[in-house]
Formats: C-alpha cells, structure tokens, sequence
C-alpha cells in the first residue's frame, strides 16, 4: 500500500509541473515578424502603412512589420503565395487570380474607386472610349489584362475586341503622348495629371466610373494558409492598418514630412505628395465608407465583368475571396476540431490512468491476496461500481462541453448578428451622408441655381416646363452626376414639382408635401430633411413600378439658396428601397442562411430578400405578389418551405418576434426614458416569416424611420454544436458498449480462473508422478543406446580409471572389456599431451585431434570430445570421453592438401570456427606469410571484408548451401590490399562442415574490367548524351539497348523496352510495327541499311516528320552481330526549311526589286549618255576650231568618266548577285602591264612621278585565266595611287608565292609614295561607297567603290587583299591570286626568235639604283650577257677597247638632265662607237635633241617598261623588227578599220524609240551601212523573212515582242543560225549580257553607245554580203547656221548636240514629235484609271526617253516624276495635268516649225536630174541625207507628175524604207 501511495504522489507532482508550465507559456513573445510586399514605390498611395508603423499601431498588437517596395519583377500575389512575403497590397485583380487557383483572401478594402484612367492630349478631340476604336493606347500586358479601363473599352463598344483597338507596350509613356507616338495612355488620377499640369499639357482624362465601370482600388491581402493558421495576426494586421490610414488622413501634413524624410525613393517634391494625398484622400471616401468595408454585391458586380471579358470561369464570387468568409468556414472547422480533440484526449487520459491502475495493482498486493480477492464477491461489485464512476465522469464532462459550446456559440452568433446589425447601420448611414453630400454640392451649384431661378420665373405649367430649355438642362446634369438615386425633384415654394426626371411629375404638388409637409416646411427654412419610407401612387411621382416594395421611397431633400442665401427651391432626390438600399443590406449578412432586411412599422420587408426566388414559387408569397402587397412579418405557425402549397390566413397570424419588438420599439422611442437605436437580439429562437427558426438581432432607426434586421437559421448558426454532440453522442454510446463489455468478461474471466486455479492443483500432482516414472524409462533407454552406439564412449573417474565403455570402445582398442578395469587412460596418450589437464585443472569441455597408441605398435588418429563432470564443491568426479577413429580420414586429407599444393590458386580450408585448416602454398606465396601464421587464425586476416559480411558464417549454418562467387578485398601481411575473387563452397565431412575457398587475385583483371566497364559506361554515357534517340537490336531483332533521347521521345523506360522486338512496342501502330519487324528480319538477312524519311508518332501523341536510319553492324569474326538505328526529327528543319524558302523568296524578290532599279537607273544614265558619247565623237571628227575641239575632247572624257562610274556600280551589283562570271583564256602578263601603263601615263607625267614594273624572274608571263578582271584590279589599285602620288614613284612589284606543276600563286603589291592612311582610315577601305575620310572624297573625288570590287574580284580569283600603310610615307597594297600558267612549250612556240639571242652582249649604262636591276633581271632573261655602267665616262673606256664585242647599248640616266643625256650620246658617237643605242626615257618624254632623230641607230623607248615592249624596243635596235612579239589575243579592230570593213554592210535596226532610232542610223549611215529600221521583235522577223541582211542590231525591251523572245525565234530558222545579232541595249546589269547570249545572239553592246565598241564589234562579227569602196567623209554641221526659232519649253541647244548639230536631222525630230506625241499624256491617264501601272510606267519611261532627246528639260523631269509615281502606284493626278500643260505648251510651240513651207524653186531639169542621180545613189547606200536632196527635189517640182510619188519615196526614206524607195525611184521618169 505504501508503494501505491508512493506512485500516486509522483504522478501528482509530475502533473502539477505541467500545469505550471502550460500555464507559464506565451507569457513573454517576442514580436511577430511580418512582411508587407508594397505594388510601387514608396508614395503616399501607402500613407496609412507607414502611419501604423512609425505611430506603433502594428507594434501595440506585437507585430513587427516590414514594408518592401516592388522591384517590378514577378507578381504580388505570387510573393505572398510563395511565401516570399506575408501580406500584399494588390487591386480587384485578385479576382482573377482566385478564380486560377491561387489562394488569396481580401483583408481590408482602402481604394473605393480605382484611380485607373485613361489620358489624351485635349487637342487630339478624343474625349470617349468610343473615339479609341483604332486608336493606340499604351499601357503594360498587365494592366490590359486586368485594369478597369479595358472593361470600359470593351463594354463601350458593342461587341469589341482587342483587336478593336491598338495596343502599345508601356515606355516613356508622358513623352510618347506629347510626340504623338500613341493616342491614349494608362494613367493613375492620383500621380500623372500633376506631372501633366506642371508641364503645361493639356489632357483629357477618360473615367471608367463615368461608363459604369467602378473597380475597387488598392487593398490589403493574404494567403490562405496565413488566414487559417494565425487568424489573430490577421485581424491585427486589418485593425492595425485601418487605423493608420485613419491617422494618415487625418494629418496629411504630418505623414507628407515622414514620406519625404524616409520613404521618398522617387524623389517627390513636396506639392506632388500633397496632390497625391488630396486625389488619394476622393477615392478612399473615408467620410462616407468605414475604411477596410468591402461590399460584396460589388465584389460580385465586379467579378461578372471579369467573367464578360474572359479572365474568370465563373461569374459567381470565389469562396473565401473575403476575410469574413475565410474566417468563418477556417474557423468553424477549427473549432469542432479543437473540441471533440480535446474531449478524446480526456477520455484517453482516463483510460490510460484506470489501465495504469489495473497493472499497477497485481504489483503492489502479493498474488494469494490478489487469488482471494479475485475469488471472493467484492471482485464483480468493486469492477461495477469503478465503471459506473467512469461513465458517470465521461457523461458528466461530455454535457459540460455542450452547455458550454452552446453558450459561447450562442453568444458568438449574438456578437456576430450585433455586428451585421451596427455596420449595416453604419453603411447605410456612410451612403445617405454620401448622397446628401454630393445633393449639397450639387444644391450649391451656380448652374443648378441659375437655372431653378429660370424655373421659378416660368409658370408652374406641365406643358410650358416640359418645353423649357432650363428643365433639359438640369436633367443633363443629373445624368452626369455620381448621385446613385432613383430619381430627383425640385420643389418651388408653393410646394409644386418644377424639375423631374420624369415629366408626369411635372406641374403638380409634390408627393412629400402631400404626406408629410410639416418636413417640407423645414426644408424651405434651411434645414436638410430625411423624409422616412412613404407610400406613393405608382403614377404620381416617378413612373410605373412593378415591384411592391417600389411602392414605398424615402427621400433626401436639401434647400437651394440663392446669392442672398434665400430658400428659393427644395432638392429632393429620391431613394427607392430596392436599389442600392437592398444592396447595402445584402451586404450584411452571416452564413449561408443569413438575411438582412429593412421593416416599416407595420411590420413590413421594405427591402429585397435574398430567398426571393425561392419564395417566389411559395403559394404562401405568390398571393401577396398577386396583390402587390409587401411581405408582413408573421409567423405562419408552419414552416412554409417544407410545405410550399399550404393555404394560410395572414390575417389570423401573429408578428414574428424580430418584427413585434420592433413595433413595440418604434412606439416606444417616442417615451424619452427607452435608449433610442439599442440593438435587441434573440439566440434562443423564433419563428422568421418562413416558419425557420432563427436567431436575430434589429434595431429601429428612429431618424431614418424603418428597423434594420438580420437573421440567420438556427440550423446553421447551430451546426458545429450539432455536429459536436452527434460525436459525443456516437462516442458515448460506443464508450459505455466497450465499458459494459469489459466488466461482464473481467467479472467472467476472474470467476472461471479461479476455478481452474482449485481444479489444476490436483491434476498437477498427478502429473508429476507419471513424470518421475518416464524418467527412468528414459535413462535405461539411453543407457541402451550408450551401449550401442557407434562411437566409442567411455567413463573415467578423476585419477583417469575406467569406470565404463560401451563395446564399441573396446572394439577401438583391440582388447577385452574386462581388462579395461585395471587400466588407466592416461596411458594410451602421450604424457606430454595437453589432454591429461584436464584431470589436474577445472576445465570445460574438450574436444580435440588426439593420437592414441592401442598398442605398442599401433597408433591411431582419433577425434577426442572430454566432459569433466564436477560435484558441488567443484570437485572432479568422472570425465566422459567419446572417440571416433580419424585415422583414414587424415590420410584422406593428406591427399586432398596434395591436391591443393597442385592447384595454381590459393585455396584454403576453414572450419566452424572459420579458422584456416588447412592453406596450399599459393595462399602463402599470395599474403606473405608463413604456415605457421595462419594455420588456426581467422579469415578476416586475410579477407577483412569478412568480418562484416560474414559470408563464411552463413554457409556454416545454413541447412543448404550453393557455391557462391564473391569479389572481396584480400590483405597481404605487408599491408597492402588487392582485389581478390573468392569462390566459397562448404563440405561436410562426417558430420562436421568445413569452408573451402578458391582465392584469386584479380586486380589486374579488375582494372581491365574497370576499363571495359568505364568504356561501357562512357559509351553509353556519349549515347545518351546525343540528343537523337538511338536504339541496338541483337540477331535476334529484340532491343539490347536504347538511350536516353528515346527514353524521352516515346515516353518509356529502358528497361520496358530492352528484350522485346519492335512488335512488342504497343506505342506503334499495329501496321508500322509489322513494316518495322519485317524491315529489320531482312536487314539482319542482308547486312544492309535503310534510310528513309517517315511520319513517327511520338510519345506526345504528335505526328513528326523523321529522318530514319537503320545499318545492321558485324562482330569481330565478321558474323552478323545486329543492328543500329536512330532517327531525328526533322519537323523544326522541315518547318525552317519553308522558313528559309520563304525567306530567300523575300531576298529574291528584294534582290530582283534592286536590280530592276539599278537596271532602270543604268538604262535612265546610258540614255542621255548615248547622245553625249554618240554625239561628242561624230563632233570630234569634224573640222573644229582648238577651243570647241577643247570643249567637245572635255564633254567625251567627262561623259567616259560617268560611264567608268556607271560601270563600277554595275560590277558592283553584278558581284553581290553572284553574276560575275570568270573566263578562262590565254593571256600575257606583260600585255596587261602595258595597258596599265598606257592608262597611267598621262597622269603620272602631270605629276613627275614613275612608274615601275617589277617582275621578279620566277614569274611566268603566260597564264590562262581571267585577263579582264585581273587588269581592273590592277586599273583600281594603279589609279588609286596615282590619285594620291604627287610626287616619286609608284612601283608593281609581282612575285611568285608557290608553284606546282602548273598552278602559280602570284602576289602582287601596288606601292607609292603617296599620302598614305592612318589606322583608323585603314579600316573603312574594302567597304562599298567608302573612302579614307569625306576630305579625301572632296579633293580626289571617286565612288569609294573601287576597292570592294577589287576585295571581291580577288577573293572571287582565289585570293586574299590587304593593306599596309603610314600617314605621310605611302601605302602598300597587296593581293594575290592564283593562275594556270602555260606550259614551257606553248611559251617558247610564241617565242621562236629568243634562241637567236642567246649569247648576245649589251651594255647597260644606269645611275637609277632602284631600277637598274629590273632591267638587269629583264636583259638576262632575254639571254643577253649584260655589262651595266653607272655613267658614260664609265662606259666610254670599256666601249673604245671592246667596240666589236657589244651588240648594243641601253642608256638610262635620271640623275642628268636633258642636254646632259644628249651630250653623253653624242661623246658616245664622237668616240667613234657605232652601236645601236636604246634610250630609256621617262614617260612619254619627247626626244630631247632633235639632231639625236637623224641617228639611225638611235632608238627610244618609254617607261615604264616590261618584258615584251622592252624585247620589242630591242629587236627594232638590232634590226630584228620582223621578230617582234605577235599578238595572240583577239584585240578589236580599231574604229576605222573596222568601219572601213563595214562599207556596204546592210544592217537590221531593231528599236521602238524613234529618238534612238533617229540616231542609230545617222551613226551607221554617215558611215556608209545601210540601215533598214524594224520598231519591234515581231517586225523584225517579218523583214527578215522578206529580206536579207548582213547583221541585226537588237533592243531588248520592245513592245510587241521584246528582242529575247524574237532572237529565240530567229534562231529555230536554220537559215538564220549564222545570221549576227548583237544585243544593242541600256540593260547592262548583272547577268544581261549572259541573258543576251543565251537567247541566242552573238556580242553584248551598252548604251550608250560607245562608237569604237559599236563599229569594232560590228567588224568583228558582220561581214557585207556586198562589200563597197565608196568612202563617204563626214560631213560637219558646226559652222551651220542655226534658223531654227525661239521654241518653248525647248532647249535647242541641248538638242542639237544631241542630233551632232545636224540641223535639218533635228527639225526633223521635232516635227515628228509633235506629230507622233500630241497625245502621248492621255494613254497614261487612261492605264492609271485601270490601274495598270506598268503600263503607264512604261509610257511614261518611253515620253522621258524622247523628250530628253529632243531638249525638252522640263518635261523630261515631269515624266521622270510620273514614272516615279507609276513605280509607288501612285499616280497623282495634278502629275498628270502638270505633264499635260507642258506638253501643250510644247506642241503649240513646235506648230512655228510647220509653218516654215519650204520656199518654192523654179523647175530646172538639169538640176532635177543632178538632185536625182543623187538620190538614187543616197538611197543605194541608205544614206539619210537622201531627205534632204528629196526635200529640195519637191520644193522645185510642184507642178510635175511625179511630185506626189517624190512624197512616197520621202515617206519610206523617213522610215529608213530604203529598198520599197529604190523601187518607187525606178518608176519615175524624169524628162
């Protein structure tokens, strides 16, 4: 007993220690740490969070706040559900982000109205979101998504999209409005209009609220898990922040100083923060709206519009979007939770103390006492009463906890029904004071004044008030306002409606003086009346009204003073109680069940239910919406929901209790001793107006005149205490069914052991005797086995003599049983033996290996087990001995180490003890050690491993054992370890298991293992690492291994695949896995391979386009070892390839678009410059006085210059169209150098500077490649440097870089003297349209395009180009190319007359140091032996001794003048030396003595000088001039030549453009070809079938049939297969010349026209089927004199050069252009109407054409600027009548020409017949100047016959109709 009392103390004491310190918890906490994630910077829009912080209101309620501004990155509400931060300041966005599934909850709601708007410039006249439509409007992807101000675009437009609207990403948006870079811009009311203010910008601001969308601002939220877990910090977070925001506005002043002191990170001024707070102060409407209030019809209105526009899925407000909801369905959850955990835990607590009571109590009573009480009858009452007791407490403390549950939820129902109650109140008071508010300041208004003054002067008339403009006007402002009322009246003094929304009010006394006009009365003296629910007609007042409640309205009316603050109207604005009255009750509401509503005072709902679609199918409420009466508030005795169809008399019912009280309060409150406006609640129960029962809480509102009330069922105010005492309730009942079911088996159990307890003590006794007579059954049995066994057995006592053995122990020893008595067993062993301690010492048991001599000539190996067998004083009484005879066994074992010492592994035997029994050598030789070290030791010394795994000791005593093959770690006895294979099996011998183990060292085997297995690895590693899937298949076709990427692509797992075929593969279509099975199967057969493109179905489930590969691969022995497959999905590549090919459509088109643009520019250039070339050279043939050759020499170098320019931009184009082509020809080095030279010359000797030609010797002089391209490099490179080389000199060094066989690599390098670059100019060259620097453009000029031809040119020869160079000392340039140079053979075969010179001596006299070893280099390349001297005085010894032993001499002296050089010469020939002599002169120089020109042995050559005119020059000297050098190349004829080789030629003109035409043929005919004239492709085949000819001259674009198409067809004539045709075109860009050729003709010519080009190409190609000796001079029309008159918008003098100053050529043009171009205008206007613009383009281009020809200038340029337009499609009209006026200006100018009648001359027939034999010869050879023997010929025959066949003949003449005028000249008979 003392024990239990002991126990009971300490338990007592451990429970009051804990106690102590539950109750001691939480008494001391620290601040709770919490963040608030701001959505902007610092501002005043945060005012109240930084007020609740620095005044300490977070800190009051322990919280230690943190407020983080917004780095602009991520999203608010994902900070705070990330974790990242605890609260966050977001909008009525959250509403989106709720209905996505993100859990926020709404804490306090700061921003009534969201400050989004949108902003326009004033002057953009966009005042509406209706002007927006089209517009841009800039804001970010955020906003448009969720702002306010995209539901306003949206729902202003009907049915508008996005789309509707242009939307701009949101940059430097205040700059983008002013610049007009967007129409409208996202802006807050509260920030950007001061900033807009203070920079005097104008802007129209668009409210969504003005549109009726009114989103709410900021607020303050929470996550969901914040809500649930720490519900107290919310509520503190909410109470704290509220209340900042109240101090915050409070004192705006105060908190703007601490904004600007730590919290102004934007840099605001002072009268922005006060702006900012002013604007923020309007939309928070703090006045009028508790801060933190949340209106859930708004919320709802709110999400519905997000639901329009797509963002939400639902229109219905999201659970637990609101605090109080989230609160209430957290909290209730909580709760039930908390109790029935609590009252489990205590039940369990009483369990555990009466269990612990039960084992506790056999311990502390002895088990007799324990037997007897169990026995006795206390036992079952004592077990009764303890569970009675039990019950007893559980019941009592389960009625407890509902009792008390009910009370705290009942009062917390009462609470909560207070609270709806008084913030309904406070609403509805914050709205009337906000609509009495706006009434006052709209009352105040001068407006409103004005015009109810203008009202009151009118009659108070319907009629006349409707009409009336004031009435109109004041509407409109009502409409504007933000008043949220139902309607509006202004009442004048008589109590008459002047002013109505509605007009049937008009004109009549006011509804409110008719009830209540004692309220009106003390409006009119200055007092603002709240005019309590009144029932009004449904036709008086404001219109019809279905509703019943819409019978009743309250108003608010407010006085309207005038100037002298008279009363001189009453404002009234009208309330109806189903408006935002209902609203604002809706709002105030609890749980599911919960209704608030307004009660007149006769009991009435004034307001809307929220069960009113569910009432509307009640019987019960349909006959009151029959009778349109309101809902009275009784109680209808039956719960009417349950039963809809009851019939009831409302009459006989009696007032809920709510509606009772109410009544009784409102008489009541009348009596000043009743608190007016006190809160009544019932939490009991009532009947509502339904039949529920409810709980309630009202209040009578005695200014307004109605009672507030809210109600909530009981049910489900109720439903966690239910739920509760439904669980206590199950849990009781199962308590007492346990409890009851203990005691009856504890009583059972109790009684029935104690009978079993009486019963057993008998039977035991019982048992114990039949034991005791087994017994010694037992013993004489094992004796009998003792006997008989086969082991011999054996009993000594302690001196070591026989006491017993059984038969088997004296068969053992050979001996009688008899004799055994006198003997002792310490004489069969060795006295020595160990064995014998066992009779001197205590031992245990032993057992050992023993020989035992059983005679004394036999000794036996024997397995000896001795038990010593002791008394109880430790005294030895006999020692048991069992023997078995090992001796065959041993030798058994002698063979089997033999065999071991054979083996070639280490091997070794353990026993049971895992010790070594038996080693081989190897397993020394193998550890290091001795025999003797091991033989008894355990395995874990040589394999460590052991001692954890403990293999060994489980195949000891497994039952069953299998050869196991291990890998462990073996240790030497030096310490060093290696891997070992161990193979370990067990073997049992007799009986006893013993452990052998094969031990291998496999170290090196590892590491090769290790190697293999790291390649594996690696190998698969690289697979799959490879990002295609890659798959092996065996013989077999089953999968032996995939990668990673096919893992992924088919969404299996490797080891799913690996050991199936393809068949298997249930991801694959049934028909493609059979197409793959049956692929593989031959592959395998085969050894081939497949690639293939397939569609594949991924594991995406999409179809892919692939790229399939499968090769089958062999083993080392060359068998089939399987295959190898991968695929790669080429649906990117195929999708990029259409990408690509759209893309290089686009480039071409562009590249097309340019080169149609360069082809029209070249075309444009080379038409005016064909003239100028044309013309200026038939000028200069004529006889010209010094200064107008002068001027004609300039204009051609000048018109050559452009044409050089023209063609480098047309090389340049050519190579970025990858046009240019490379020939492939035989050419000479040293043909190139003299063009180069040739070119350079005349410049050089301008500035004094030389020119060098440095060959080095290895340098070949044949070479087939491109001749052109390579001289053009070296044209560029030479001039460039001969543009910037004033003085010294310009030296072309060529080498050769490498040679092999026949291919050389050349480098060349262009070296001056010049300017030289800097570095940075050094790195603009090689760069198209670039030069050095702008100066360098300015004085040296160029179209810094020569240098990027030349980069291309070389690069496009094979080679590379660079530069070295330094400002002021000159530039390098160097480039090399590769060439084929010719073969020795055809080298020597093109210089036969080299072998002649062998051997031949020359004596060079030099002084120029750097260029007499050229010219060494080049005189022994000839095989001349060469003497050089540095001066004549030199030299004169050397030639007087050796006169005959020289062939020649070359003289090149620079550093003497000219007369020196003629004195030094002339020494030479006064001494006698008769050589010829060679002088070398500086470029170009004349000789400088003009008695050296009768020497005839004196020859001159110029510089600079190359290998080939050097030979010549030498040749010529030593008289071998028919050994000169022969030129292989094809080089044009020259011009006169060539046109000497055309005479009689007949050519086929072929061009549409008269002006051309004209032009042609005067350039062929001057010179005697004649010329026939066909205007198109098609009528050139027409002559062409009619006539012959020796050549065509063909124009490429033509009307009609362009001159490719009729070339193609020209040629499918096999007569015309050799017939010339030559391209003669201004289309010269890239790729024309080959278009020209591959249609079929002959030679490319350009235009314009290049004379020489033209006749020497003619030559080349055309040969006159009747050749002519008629030379014809030309004739030179520049000393004509000029008649022509004074013709407007005509330059004559432009012209005439143009037509070579021929006038009547001239006055023919024109007059044909006024004949054939009077309407050239109106076909273009008519193609412009229809919008055919190429055509009108190629009008325009063909009237350019012609005006330019003929001088007219400024219509040139007007048709340039149509052609333009045509080209833009885009042809303005004013362009075509400003084409027209001056083309009719033109025309009537030209009309003088025709005026001129040709002066008649008498008839003479001798001058007739002269004029035409004249004629006939002019037509013959197509001469045109047979118009003008014509024209003098029908100015003298005006009264013969054969005048009007002079006309015919002059019409064919004029259309070059030369052979039909020959004909008609036959017919005529001149007599």
């Amino acid at each position: 007993m003392s024990n239990f009392l002991g126990l009971r103390n300490r338990l007592i004491a451990i429970l009051c220690t804990l106690a102590f310190v539950f109750s001691s918890q939480g008494s001391a906490q620290a601040l709770d740490k919490v963040s608030i994630q701001l959505n902007w910077l610092h501002q005043f829009q945060f005012a109240g969070y930084y007020a609740a912080k620095e005044q300490g209101f977070y800190r009051e309620l322990g919280l230690d706040v943190e407020l983080r501004e917004f780095d602009g990155q991520g999203s608010i509400d994902d900070y705070v559900i990330e974790g990242k931060a605890d609260y966050g300041i977001s909008n009525s966005s959250l509403l989106v982000a709720k209905s996505k599934g993100k859990p926020v909850v709404i804490v306090a709601q700061i921003f009534q109205h969201s400050p989004a708007n949108l902003a326009t410039l004033r002057s953009s006249n966009i005042s509406s979101p209706f002007d927006l439509v089209g517009k841009r409007i800039m804001m970010s992807s955020a906003s448009k998504n969720f702002d306010p101000v995209t539901a306003m675009l949206l729902q202003a437009q009907a049915q508008a999209k996005m789309s509707a609207f242009t939307w701009q990403d949101n940059n430097e948006q205040f700059s983008a409005l002013i610049n007009g870079e967007t129409d409208a811009i996202l802006i807050y009311n509260t920030n950007e209009p001061f900033e807009f203010a203070r920079a005097n910008i104008d802007i129209f601001t668009i409210d969504p609220r003005d549109y009726g969308i009114d989103f709410y601002g900021d607020n303050l939220f929470t996550s969901e898990s914040e809500v649930k877990n720490n519900p107290q910090r919310v509520q503190a977070i909410r109470q704290a922040t509220i209340k900042g925001w109240k101090y915050a506005l409070k004192h705006k002043a105060e908190v703007i100083k601490l904004i600007e002191k730590k919290y102004n990170s934007q840099g605001k001024s002072h009268e922005h923060l006060s702006f900012e707070a002013e604007e923020i102060s309007k939309v928070i409407l703090a006045k009028f709206i508790a801060i933190g209030s949340i209106a859930r019809t708004r919320m709802e209105k709110i999400n519905e519009i997000y639901h329009q526009l797509g963002m939400t899925n639902s229109p219905f407000l999201p659970e637990n979007i609101l605090l109080d909801d989230a609160l209430e369905n957290f909290a209730d959850k909580h709760i039930s939770h908390d109790s029935s955990t609590l009252l489990i835990m205590s039940m369990v607590l009483i369990s555990l103390l009466l269990i612990s009571i039960t084992l506790v109590l056999p311990k502390l009573i002895t088990q007799q006492r324990l037997v007897a009480f169990m026995a006795s009858r206390k036992f079952p009452f004592i077990v009764h009463s303890i569970s009675v007791l039990n019950i007893t407490i559980i019941f009592s403390v389960i009625y407890l906890t509902l009792q008390d549950n009910e009370k705290s939820t009942q009062s917390s129902i009462e609470k909560n029904l207070e609270s709806v109650v008084s913030a309904t109140k406070t609403r509805l008071n914050d709205w009337v004071s906000e609509q009495e508010y706006l009434l006052q300041q709209m009352s105040a208004d001068k407006k409103i004044i004005q015009l109810t003054q203008q009202l009151n002067q009118q009659a108070p008339q319907a009629e006349k008030l409707i009409t009336s403009s004031a009435l109109q006007d004041i509407r409109q402002y009502f409409r504007q306002s933000n008043l949220q009322g139902q309607g509006f009246s202004i009442i004048n003094r008589d109590n008459i409606s002047i002013a109505s929304n509605h007009n049937e009010n008009l004109g009549k006394i006011n509804v409110i003086a008719q009830q209540k006009p004692e309220l009106l009365s003390s409006v009119f003296a200055g007092e603002t009346r709240f005019v309590s629910p009144i029932k009004t007609d449904q036709n008086v007042l404001f219109g019809n009204n279905s509703n019943p409640i819409d019978q009743y309205n309250m108003f608010i009316v407010i006085p309207i003073f005038d100037d002298n603050q008279h009363v001189i109207a009453a404002l009234a604005l009208k309330i109806q109680t189903s408006g935002q009255i209902s609203d604002i009750m809706q709002q105030g509401r609890i749980g599911a069940s919960g209704d608030s509503y307004l009660v007149n005072e006769q009991g009435q709902m004034l307001s809307k239910s929220r069960f009113e679609a569910r009432l509307s199918i009640l019987k019960y409420f349909q006959d009151h919406s029959k009778n349109n009466q309101l809902i009275t508030l009784k109680d209808p005795q039956i719960n009417i929901t349950e039963a809809p169809n009851a019939v009831i008399d409302n009459q006989a019912l009696p007032f809920t209790y709510m509606a009772n009280h109410l009544i009784n309060t409102m008489y009541k409150n009348n009596s000043s001793l009743i608190v007016k406006d006190k809160i009544a609640t019932n939490v009991l129960g009532y009947n509502d107006y339904r039949g529920v029962s409810v709980y309630g809480a009202w209040l009578w509102h005695s200014e307004y005149g109605f009672g507030i009330a809210t109600e909530i069922d009981v049910n489900e105010a109720m439903l966690g205490l239910n739920s509760l005492r439904n669980k206590l309730m199950l849990i009781s009942f199962f308590t007492l069914l346990l409890t009851l079911t203990a005691n009856i088996f504890t009583v059972t159990v109790g009684q029935r052991s104690t009978k079993y307890m009486r019963r057993s003590k008998a039977e035991l006794e019982k048992i114990v005797k039949q034991r005791t007579t087994e017994l010694h059954q037992r013993e004489r049995a094992m004796w009998e086995l003792y006997e008989y066994a086969p082991v011999a057995y054996a009993t000594l006592n302690s001196q070591g003599q026989f006491i017993k053995h059984n038969c088997v122990f004296a068969k053992m020893f050979k001996r009688p049983r008899e004799l055994f008595v006198s003997l002792n067993w310490q004489e069969f062993v060795d006295p020595k033996h160990y064995v014998h301690r066992i009779f001197q010492n205590k031992s245990h048991l032993l057992e050992c290996e023993i020989p035992v001599r059983i005679s004394d000539s036999q000794t036996i190996d024997t397995m000896l087990s001795a038990l010593p067998v002791y008394d109880e004083n430790d005294q030895l009484t006999e020692v048991r001995l069992t023997l078995i005879d090992v001796t065959q066994r041993n030798a058994a074992k002698a063979q089997f180490a033999a065999l071991m010492e054979s083996a070639p592994d280490a091997i070794l035997m353990l026993d049971k003890n895992s010790e070594h029994r038996i080693v081989n050598s190897q397993v020394l030789t193998m550890f290091g050690y001795d025999k003797d070290e091991l033989i008894g030791e355990k395995i874990e010394r040589l394999l460590p491993e052991e001692k954890c795994l403990q293999v060994f000791d489980r195949l000891l005593n497994a039952p069953h054992t299998e050869k196991q093959r291990l890998e462990l770690l073996g240790k030497r006895k030096n310490g060093d370890e290696f891997s070992a294979e161990v193979t370990v099996n067990s073997i049992d011998i007799h009986n006893e298991r013993f452990i052998v183990a094969i031990v291998r060292d496999i170290t090196e085997r590892k590491l090769n293992d290790q190697a293999l297995a790291e390649q594996v690895l690696f190998q698969q590693a690289l697979a799959d690492t490879i990002p295609y899937p890659i798959f092996v298949k065996g013989t077999d076709s089953r999968f032996i291994n995939v990668n990673k990427s096919y893992e992924e692509t088919f969404n299996v797992r490797r080891e799913d695949v690996i050991g199936k075929t393809v068949l298997d593969l249930d991801y694959l279509p049934l028909a493609d896995r059979q197409a793959y099975q049956a692929e593989d199967t031959a592959l395998i057969a085969s050894m081939g391979m497949v690639r293939k493109e397939i569609p594949l179905v991924y594991g995406d489930g999409l179809t892919h386009s692939t790229m399939y590969w499968v090769k089958s691969f062999a083993k080392a022995d060359g068998s089939i070892g399987g295959l190898l497959g991968t695929f790669v999905d080429i649906s990117e590549q195929k999708m990029a390839e259409q990408t690509l090919a759209h893309a290089k459509s686009l480039a071409e088109d562009a590249v097309k678009a340019k080169s149609n643009f360069l082809a029209n520019m070249s075309h444009e250039i080379r038409t005016p410059m064909n003239a100028i070339i044309g013309m200026s050279a038939l000028a200069l043939k004529t006889n010209l006085s010094p200064q107008q050759q002068n001027y004609i020499f300039k204009v051609n170098r000048a018109a050559e210059s452009l044409l050089g320019l023209v063609n480098d931009i047309l090389d340049f184009s050519k190579i970025e169209a990858n046009k240019l082509d490379i020939e492939v020809i035989p050419f000479c080095l040293d043909d190139i150098l003299d063009n180069l030279g040739n070119m350079l010359v005349d410049k050089l000797t301008e500035k004094q500077t030389e020119l060098i030609f440095d060959v080095e010797k290895a340098v070949p002089i044949d070479f087939t490649g491109d001749p052109l391209r390579l001289s053009q490099i070296l044209t560029n490179l030479g001039s460039n440097a001969a543009k910037f080389t004033e003085h010294g000199e310009i030296k072309i060094h060529i080498s050769c870089l490498k040679k092999h066989n026949n291919k050389v690599t050349l480098q060349f390098s262009i070296c001056d003297t010049g300017i030289g670059m800097s570095a940075e100019q050094q790195e603009k060259l090689f760069q198209s349209f670039s030069q050095a620097d702008a100066s360098t453009t300015r004085k040296y000029g160029g179209t810094g395009l020569g240098l990027a031809i030349c980069k291309h040119l070389v690069e496009l020869l094979g080679g590379e180009i660079w530069l070295e160079s330094q400002e002021g000392q000159g530039s390098q340039f160097h480039f090399t190319v590769d060439y084929q140079c010719q073969s020795l053979a055809q080298s020597q075969a093109k210089r036969p007359y080299l072998s002649s010179l062998q051997g031949g001596k020359i004596a060079l006299i030099a002084d120029n140091e750097s260029y007499k070893p050229i010219l060494l280099r080049m005189l022994q390349s000839f095989g001349f032996i060469v003497e050089h001297f540095n001066s004549v005085t030199n030299a004169l010894a050397e030639l007087k001794q050796s006169n005959q032993t020289f062939d020649a001499l070359v003289f090149d002296l620079v550093n003497c003048t000219d007369q020196q050089s003629c004195r030094d010469i002339s020494s030479i020939r006064d001494a006698s030396i008769d050589l010829p002599i060679l002088h070398i002169l500086p470029n170009r120089q004349e000789v400088p003595n003009q008695a050296l020109n009768s020497d005839d042995k004196y020859y001159i050559t110029c510089k600079p000088i190359t290998s080939s005119n050097l030979l010549d020059s030498l040749l010529i000297a030593l008289g071998h001039e028919n050994l000169r050098n022969i030129k292989y190349t094809s080089a044009p004829l020259i011009e006169q030549s060539a046109i000497n080789a055309l005479q009689g030629a007949k050519i086929l003109l072929v061009e549409d453009n008269e002006i051309n035409q004209e032009l042609a043929t005067e350039l062929l005919s001057h010179h005697g070809i004649a010329v026939t004239v066909a205007n198109n492709g098609q009528e050139a085949i027409d002559y062409l079938q009619q006539e012959s000819f020796d050549g065509v001259l063909m124009d490429c674009q033509m009307p009609v049939k362009d001159g490719y198409t009729a070339t193609r067809e020209i040629r499918q004539d096999t007569r015309f297969i050799d017939l010339p045709i030559i391209a003669m075109t201004a289309n010269v860009m890239a790729g024309d010349r080959e278009k020209s050729l591959r249609s079929g003709m002959n030679e490319h010519i350009g235009k314009p026209i290049n004379t020489s080009e033209l006749f020497s190409k003619l030559a080349q190609w055309v040969v006159p089927s009747k050749p002519s000796n008629h030379q014809q001079q030309a004739h030179s029309y520049e000393n004509d004199v000029l008649s022509l008159p004074e013709l407007e918008g005509i330059d004559t003098a432009a012209g005439l050069a143009i037509a070579q100053y021929n006038q009547p050529l001239y006055q023919r043009l024109l007059i044909k252009f006024k004949h054939n171009y009077n309407q050239a205008i109106e076909p273009i206007a008519l193609a412009a109407d229809n919008h055919d613009f190429a055509t009108a383009e190629q009008l325009a281009h063909t009237l350019k054409g012609v005006a330019g020809n003929i001088g007219a200038q400024q219509l040139y340029t007007l048709c340039q600027q149509l052609e333009d337009d045509a080209t833009q499609h885009d042809i303005k009209a004013s362009r075509l009548e400003q084409c027209r006026h001056e083309l009719n200006r033109i025309q009537l100018s030209l009309t003088q020409l025709e005026q001129q009648a040709p002066v008649e001359q008498p008839f003479n027939v001798n001058d007739c017949k002269a004029l035409f034999e004249q004629l006939i010869i002019d037509v013959d050879n197509y001469d045109v100047a047979a118009i003008d023997t014509i024209q003098t010929l029908l100015s003298m025959t005006h009264q013969q016959r054969y005048h009007q066949q002079l006309k015919d003949i002059m019409t064919k003449v004029e259309i070059y109709e030369f052979d039909d005028a020959a004909t008609l000249l036959k017919e005529i008979n001149i007599s």
